[in-house]
C-alpha cells in the first residue's frame, strides 16, 4: 500500500479549503478509495451517483462494451478501472464537476454537507488531489495495489420488513404488490435487470431468477477476504441489513479470522430491528456506526415508513442508546421530503427531550444527519407549489426564531447535551462546535436549516406534483390512511395547486 505524506496539512478543515483553493470543488476521493456492491449484485461508484436519473446516469460500473460489471463475474479490481470510474477520475483532476455527481453538486450548491466533503475530511490523511494527478493515467485508470480498496458500500439484497412511501421495490420486496396496485405495470427495472412480476395470492412475487439472490449464490465474505484485504469500512445497507442474514456470515467471517478489531461497521437502519445477535457481533469490531432513518415521530413516521410503529421505534433507539458497548455510535438520519418536510422541528424537539448519550455524537449536525430526497422526483421538496415553500420556509423559521431560540436561551452559558461526555473506544471524546454553549448550538443548527430552506427554494419541480398526489391517493386507500389528516397545512396548498377541490 502507497504512503502519503501529509505533514502538510494542519486539520481536515485545513484540507477541505486546499481543494477550493485549487479550484477543485468537484474533487472526491470516493473513485480512487472506494465501491459499491448494489443489492442487485452491480458494481457502482457511488450511492449518490444514482441520481442523476435523466440521461441515464447512475453510477454503474460498466466494461467498454457497456456490459455492467457485476460481483458474480468480475473482480474488485477490474471494477475499480470501469469506464465510469476513469471518466469521473479524469473530470474530477481537470477541475470538473461529473455528471455522476449531481447529487452532491445540488447540495453542496445549497450549502449543505455533501457527501463529497464528508469524505474528503474523512480521507484527509490518506488521499488528495495531488497523489490523483501524479499517479492517475490519462485515461483515468489507477494500479488498483498503489491504491488498494478502503471503503466498501455493500448492499446485499432488498429483503426489508417497510414499504417507506418513498422507497420502491427495488430497495424493499415488500413492494412488490403495490408497486402493481400504484403503476399497473407487471415488472420493474433494477438498473439493467428486468424484473417479471405476477400476483400468487394476494401477494406479488419476482418470476424466474431474482437479481436481487446473488449472495445466495456466492461466497461473499470469501471474496472481500482475498479481493479487499485493506478494507477500513464497510457500509451495510439493504434493503434492511439486520433482517439479512448474509451479512451476520460476513462479519462472523472477520470475528474468526481475527481481523474484526481493525474494521469499522457502518450501517443504515431502520431501527425496528436490534437482534442481540448484532450486539453480540458489533463488540468485536473496530467501531460500529449505526444511522437509522427516523423521518418524523409518531403519526408521522407511522405514514411514511409504513407499517413501522412509532413506539417500537422508541424502544429501539432507547436500547441503542444504553445497551450498546463503548465501540457503538449512533444518530439519526432524516430523509426530507414532501411528506414530512415539516417534522424537523418535532426530529429536534425529540432529541432535546431524550437528551441522548451515544446518539448524535458524531453525526454531521448536533440533532440529525440529513439527506434530500432527489429521486423518486415526485417527492422531492423542490417539487412544492410557492405558496406551500414560502409556508415551510414561514413555518421553520418562526420556529427558529421562537420556541428553539427561547430554549437555547434558558440555558446556562455553559451548557451541553449529555453526549458531549460521551467517550468512544479508539477515538476517546471528539470535541464538536455545538459543545460550545447554547449559542453555538443554535446558530449551528439554523445554520443546517436555513441550507435545507435554501435547497427546497432553489429550484422548482412543481411539475412532478401531480405524480405524487396521484400515487398518494392510491396508497392512502390501499393502506387505510389519510394524508390530508397528516399534514392539513400542505394539503390545502397542494390541492389550490393541483385545482382540487376541498369539498
Amino acid at each position: 500500500m502507497k504512503h502519503f505524506d501529509r505533514t502538510h496539512y494542519k486539520d481536515p478543515e485545513h484540507y477541505e479549503q486546499s481543494i477550493k483553493d485549487k479550484g477543485c470543488s468537484g474533487f472526491c476521493p470516493i473513485p480512487w478509495v472506494s465501491l459499491g456492491v448494489n443489492n442487485n449484485g452491480d458494481y457502482r461508484m457511488c450511492v449518490q451517483a444514482a441520481a442523476n436519473r435523466k440521461n441515464n446516469i447512475r453510477g454503474q460500473c460498466k466494461g467498454p462494451d457497456g456490459v455492467t460489471m457485476r460481483i458474480e463475474d468480475t473482480s474488485i479490481a477490474d471494477s475499480r478501472n470501469s469506464e465510469v470510474m476513469k471518466e469521473t477520475r479524469r473530470d474530477m483532476i481537470a477541475g470538473k464537476r461529473s455528471d455522476h455527481c449531481v447529487r452532491c453538486n445540488r447540495e453542496d450548491d445549497a450549502g449543505s454537507n455533501s457527501r463529497r466533503w464528508l469524505d474528503l475530511k474523512k480521507y484527509w490523511q490518506e488521499f488528495d488531489i495531488d497523489d490523483a494527478i501524479e499517479n492517475t493515467a490519462k485515461d483515468g485508470s489507477i494500479d488498483t495495489e498503489e491504491y488498494p480498496l478502503l471503503d466498501l458500500d455493500l448492499r446485499l439484497d432488498n429483503t426489508c420488513n417497510l414499504k417507506c412511501r418513498m422507497c420502491g421495490p427495488t430497495e424493499s420486496h415488500q413492494w412488490y404488490t403495490e408497486w402493481m396496485k400504484t403503476t399497473g405495470y407487471k415488472k420493474f427495472k433494477a438498473y439493467d435487470h428486468t424484473v417479471n412480476l405476477e400476483m400468487q395470492g394476494s401477494r406479488a412475487k419476482i418470476v424466474g431468477k431474482s437479481p436481487y439472490g446473488w449472495s445466495d449464490r456466492i461466497d461473499v465474505a470469501e471474496i472481500l477476504q482475498k479481493d479487499a484485504p485493506h478494507l477500513k469500512q464497510i457500509y451495510m445497507s439493504g434493503g434492511e441489513p439486520l433482517i439479512i442474514n448474509q451479512q451476520y456470515e460476513v462479519l462472523q467471517r472477520y470475528i474468526d479470522n481475527g481481523t474484526a478489531k481493525d474494521l469499522e461497521i457502518d450501517y443504515n437502519t431502520n431501527f425496528t430491528s436490534i437482534p442481540q445477535r448484532a450486539l453480540d457481533q458489533w463488540k468485536h469490531f473496530r467501531q460500529v456506526n449505526i444511522g437509522g432513518s427516523v423521518d418524523g415521530i409518531d403519526k408521522v413516521n407511522d405514514y411514511v415508513r409504513y407499517p413501522s410503529k412509532w413506539t417500537q421505534i422508541k424502544e429501539n433507539i432507547t436500547k441503542l442508546d444504553t445497551q450498546t458497548e463503548d465501540n457503538v455510535t449512533c444518530w439519526l438520519t432524516y430523509t426530507w421530503q414532501i411528506l414530512n418536510v415539516l417534522s424537523v422541528t418535532d426530529i429536534i424537539e425529540y432529541c432535546l427531550e431524550q437528551d441522548f448519550v451515544k446518539f448524535n455524537r458524531y453525526s454531521q449536525s448536533a440533532f440529525f444527519t440529513y439527506h434530500p430526497v432527489h429521486n423518486p422526483a415526485y417527492y422531492c421538496v423542490t417539487s412544492l407549489p410557492d405558496p406551500a415553500k414560502e409556508y415551510v420556509t414561514k413555518y421553520i423559521t418562526d420556529w427558529m426564531n421562537g420556541w428553539f431560540k427561547e430554549w437555547c436561551d434558558s440555558k446556562p452559558r455553559d451548557y451541553k447535551m449529555s453526549n458531549s461526555n460521551y467517550e468512544m473506544r479508539n477515538h476517546g471524546k471528539i470535541r464538536r462546535d455545538w459543545d460550545n454553549g447554547p449559542d453555538a448550538l443554535y446558530e449551528i443548527t439554523c445554520k443546517q436549516l436555513n441550507s435545507m430552506l435554501q435547497f427546497m427554494n432553489a429550484r422548482s419541480t412543481v411539475e412532478e406534483l401531480p405524480e405524487m398526489w396521484r400515487r398518494t391517493r392510491i396508497l392512502d386507500e390501499s393502506r387505510g390512511e389519510n394524508f390530508e389528516e397528516v399534514y392539513p397545512e400542505l394539503a390545502v396548498h397542494i390541492k389550490k395547486h393541483l385545482g382540487i377541490s376541498n369539498d
